[in-house]
């Protein structure tokens, strides 16, 4: 036998980077942002419940709060004390910016360009400049204290404050001003820690005035008094603060730190009216569970309580997150996100369809029985829900009966947004004429781009067409509206965590006709206005394209329809813009990995452009079929195995039919279309036919044997990668001695595999089986 030496790369070597790995260390989007909602839930106006809006962050251990949705009640009401006269942002200066002792030399005579101070003077309203004064006196007091530095508010004057606050409310005659004293002073009595004080005030106070003249003071307070009561009466501690956050827009936030939910719910049994009312309310804002008990409930006793509306909303939002979050993102709900429970949430799609209906139904009676006035709102509140559930023929019908009735700018958008959703279940057809549908009402949404780039409610539309058109074929159009979002903020603030552009969507979904039907609509000076709207800020690279359609063709061994595509890129496009040049040297017919009888060759780095690679592949593969001499035929199939190997994910010329994505220490991160390429990039079958037809023409037994140990070697590389990656988690891995090429090898060369095993670990594995 031959000498020969072996240098043989192990092809069962564990590779650098397992997917799962990259994973557990957590490298992706939040949940929230892969969250899909198309409900508004500012649709009601309701900026002070943005923290208690569905989301799965504030459901996940902390809440975001946007100061800036702080609602101005207090502002708000002075406005109106003052019939609208006075500009807001005139009383604001004078309530909270202006310094005290400015606001003493405007009391006491000095002339002021501010509206508000003008209008007062005027109208001999020096009752209330006294009352900023003395307010304003109150809030110097506190500036402080401060809990990290451990300075204390001095009691002794906060007490002394509280007293002749207390006198003011007595002596006050202007219901307005008397509340807003009778508030200082409950606040104070209660950080002096007089509580029975503060107590005893509210209730002589905002306890006798009419309801039509309650001041939003009266709920300030009574946040103030539910502190007061903790430690001497829970029960009335904690329904105060149930009735605040019912009742008071600025206060509900913070007044939920205090309460305890579960103790709400065990006094449930022994409420009634106004107190049931509230406490419900309450705990049905704070379940990310179903709530529809808790919503019938309230339903029968004020389905016209401001707050009812909001908590459908939030129910929406829930259940668009269990349906629609999986139906477009093909995850798991967001609210699963940590809690690794993907397999529960896809058991319950069916219980979460059908509670989806079950919703639908009860808004829809609410409206037929006539327990709501804002009809409109409940009916697209119904038909938002009918979409969701899939049924589009009801969706549409409650959408067009709610398209009269509806009131206010937010219920007209959410109008919109909804009709294009129930149009891509409801339309058979994504047809030029669907589009001028959909443009219809997008253009309407658009017609405002203040804050359109951060909407998330927009995003989340984007990404309902997006997934509508990917999920009929029509990945051409879908690219379009990924286009449009992902030139709107950076990408790890979004659910395109995978894709920088749309080309590695097309790479992944699309087939070369797509390709060429996107670039086209890129490129042209006609665009729909759909097309124009989504493209506005869309940089085309049309070079890079027309690559992809090449390497799509390659893929296919369309060698010539590949070239074609490749000769119309400028020479130098590859060395300019491919990241990993060393993936497309001029080693395309040798393989690295086993050699014979000699040392590995020394690599030839020059460059191959895809152009150039083409064209030396067509032409081995026509000298290969013209070649008479069969030992000469033998060693070109040999070569053109090598090449089809170095165009497979294990070879040395990977890049030249897939994208690499990143670079991770030395490793290349592919991208998800890695593993999907073609037959031979995945299970090198192109390359095991060129070598098993070199075997049959060598004479040389050597040859034949080293060249089916190099396949062995392949098929157990293949095995222990791409095919065992589906048996992993069932624990059934292809063994080893099921490779048939080791097989051939033992049976028909058994001299050469006895000596091939004492290099090769892979072999000593297979003997032993």
């Amino acid at each position: 036998m031959k000498t020969f030496s072996i240098a043989f790369i192990s092809l069962i070597s564990s590779f650098l980077i397992n997917i799962q790995t990259i994973k557990a260390c957590w490298w992706g989007p939040e949940p929230e942002s892969l969250r899909v909602w198309l409900f508004n839930p500012a649709v009601n106006g309701h900026n002070d419940l943005s923290p208690f809006y569905f989301n799965t962050d504030s459901w996940n251990a902390y809440h975001i709060f946007d100061w800036n949705n702080i609602p101005e009640e207090n502002i708000e009401e002075w406005h109106a004390y003052f019939n609208q006269q006075i500009d807001k942002e005139a009383i604001r200066e004078l309530v909270y910016r202006i310094s005290t002792t400015e606001l003493l030399e405007i009391k006491d005579g000095k002339t002021s360009t501010n509206a508000l101070s003008i209008y007062l003077k005027k109208n001999k309203r020096n009752d209330v400049l006294e009352y900023l004064y003395f307010a304003k006196q109150v809030e110097d007091l506190f500036r402080p204290v401060d809990e990290w530095t451990q300075q204390e508010l001095d009691k002794k004057k906060a007490l002394n404050f509280a007293n002749e606050a207390k006198k003011k409310a007595e002596k006050a005659k202007d219901s307005m001003m008397k509340q807003r004293y009778a508030y200082l002073a409950v606040m104070l009595f209660r950080y002096a820690e007089k509580f029975q004080e503060s107590i005893q005030l509210y209730n002589s106070v905002f306890g006798t005035i009419p309801a039509n003249e309650a001041s939003v003071m009266k709920y300030w307070s009574l946040s103030h008094i539910a502190y007061a009561q903790a430690s001497t009466d829970k029960k009335d501690s904690q329904l105060n603060f149930v009735r605040t956050f019912a009742n008071c827009h600025a206060k509900k936030f913070w007044v939920t730190q205090n309460i305890e939910n579960e103790y709400i719910r065990n006094l449930l049994t022994e409420l009634s009216g106004d107190d049931l009312l509230f406490a419900n309310l309450y705990l049905a804002f704070r379940t990310p569970a179903k709530a529809l008990p808790t919503l019938k409930e309230i339903g029968t006793q004020n389905a016209n309580h401001p707050l009812f509306k909001s908590l459908l909303v939030r129910e929406i939002n829930k259940i668009e997150d269990w349906i629609l979050t999986r139906k477009y993102t093909g995850g798991a709900p967001a609210i699963f996100y940590w809690s690794g429970e993907d397999g529960a949430a896809e058991l319950n799609l069916k219980n979460d369809l059908a509670y989806t209906k079950e919703v639908a139904e009860f808004v829809e009676k609410l409206i037929a029985d006539k327990k709501v006035t804002d009809v409109g709102f409940w009916q697209l509140v119904a038909a938002h829900l009918r979409f969701t559930e899939g049924n589009a023929s009801k969706a549409m019908d409650l959408l067009n009966k709610a398209e009269k009735n509806l009131k206010t700018n937010e219920e007209r958008t959410q109008f919109f947004y909804t009709r294009m959703m129930i149009r891509t279940i409801a339309e058979k057809k994504f047809d030029a004429e669907f589009e001028k549908l959909i443009w219809a009402d997008m253009a309407e949404i658009v017609k405002d781009t203040t804050g359109l780039s951060t909407n998330r409610n927009f995003s989340n539309l984007m990404l309902a067409f997006q997934q509508a058109y990917q999920n009929r074929g029509f990945h051409d159009r879908a690219a379009l509206f990924m286009a449009y979002d992902l030139k709107q903020k950076e990408r790890w603030e979004t659910r395109w965590w995978d894709y920088s552009t749309p080309f590695f969507y097309l790479d992944k979904y699309a087939n070369r006709q797509q390709v060429e039907n996107f670039a086209n609509i890129a490129n042209s000076k006609t665009k729909s206005p759909l097309e124009a709207f989504l493209l506005a800020d869309f940089e085309t690279d049309s070079n890079r394209l027309i690559d992809l359609m090449g390497t799509m063709e390659l893929r296919n061994g369309n060698l010539a329809d590949a070239l074609k595509y490749y000769q119309k890129i400028p020479k130098n496009f590859w060395s300019e813009n491919y990241d990993y040049t060393i993936y497309l040297d001029k080693n395309l017919f040798h393989n690295y990995k086993v050699y014979f009888r000699q040392d590995a060759p020394e690599r030839n780095t020059d460059f191959f452009n895809k152009a150039i690679l083409v064209q030396t592949l067509m032409s081995e593969i026509e000298f290969y079929k013209a070649e008479k001499d069969t030992k000469k035929k033998a060693e070109r199939a040999f070569w053109l195995g090598n090449a089809y190997y170095n165009l497979s994910y294990f070879g040395k010329h990977w890049y030249a039919v897939c994208y690499g994505k990143s670079v991770y220490g030395n490793s290349v991160i592919y991208t998800e279309h890695n593993s999907e390429v073609n037959a031979n990039y995945k299970t090198c079958s192109e390359a095991l036919k060129y070598y098993e037809e070199a075997i049959k023409l060598h004479s040389d037994v050597e040859k034949k044997a080293e060249i089916t140990f190099l396949c062995a070697g392949i098929k157990h590389e293949v095995d222990t990668y791409f095919d065992s990656m589906q048996y992993w988690e069932e624990g059934t891995q292809k063994p080893v001695i099921q490779n048939i090429y080791a097989q051939n090898l033992k049976k028909n060369y058994p001299e050469q595999y006895a000596e091939f095993r004492t290099e090769c670990s892979m072999l000593k594995d297979f003997g032993t089986k």
